[in-house]
C-alpha cells in the first residue's frame, strides 16, 4: 500500500449541514477542477453517469454496468 502525507489544514473548516445527507456548503474546489474530474470519471469503461439515489438533488453517481464483475 502506498503512503503519502498531507500538509495540516490551515484556516477554518468548511460550513456543513447538520442533517442527512451531510453536505458541504462552502469551500468547494474550483469548477474547472470539478469539471475535469467528472469528465475523467464518467469516461471510465463500464461506468454510467446517473442521478444519485441517496444524495441531494442534482448529485451525480458513478454506476457500474450490471454485466461487469466487480466488488459490490
Amino acid at each position: 500500500m502506498s503512503q503519502f502525507s498531507l500538509k495540516p489544514r490551515s484556516g477554518p473548516s468548511p460550513e456543513t449541514t447538520s442533517s442527512l445527507p451531510h453536505s458541504q456548503l462552502t469551500q468547494h474546489g474550483p469548477q474547472g477542477v470539478i469539471d475535469e474530474l467528472h469528465e475523467w470519471c464518467f469516461s471510465l469503461p463500464h461506468v454510467d453517469n446517473e442521478p444519485s439515489g441517496i444524495s441531494v438533488p442534482g448529485s451525480r453517481a458513478l454506476v457500474m454496468h450490471e454485466d461487469v464483475e466487480c466488488n459490490h
